[in-house]
């Protein structure tokens, strides 16, 4: 190993190949990624999120601070392996949980019922 590192080789023992082929293997038998479930509580700002709400605005909506918001949002992102808002709002959308937004001619975009 001391002779492949000074090779420019990366440092990598039996044990962690091992563990790190465990991991690829685990995530490919489930191509879900291992999605947690979220709560009732974190579907729900989810929800408002994907319908383009504020964290002042949900935790309005929700009767709740903004830094519980700011909570839920986290273990959204996590949960769901996902990086921001945005992806939190397609995820929304794909998932079922909220209907696209109406897009007029204009551009301008119209709450489903």
């Amino acid at each position: 190993m001391i002779t492949g590192v000074a090779n420019g080789e990366a440092a990598i023992t039996p044990t962690m190949a091992a563990r790190l082929l465990k991991g690829v293997a685990s995530h490919a038998a489930d191509p879900a990624g291992g999605e947690q479930a979220l709560t009732e509580r974190e579907t729900d700002v989810l929800r408002l999120v994907a319908r383009g709400k504020s964290n002042p605005q949900i935790a309005q909506d929700l009767s709740i601070t903004v830094n519980t918001v700011k909570v839920h949002l986290r273990n959204i992102l996590a949960k769901l392996r996902l990086e921001n808002r945005t992806q939190v709002a397609t995820y929304a959308i794909q998932s079922g949980l909220v209907s696209p937004p109406n897009i007029t001619q204009s551009g301008d975009t119209k709450s489903s019922p």
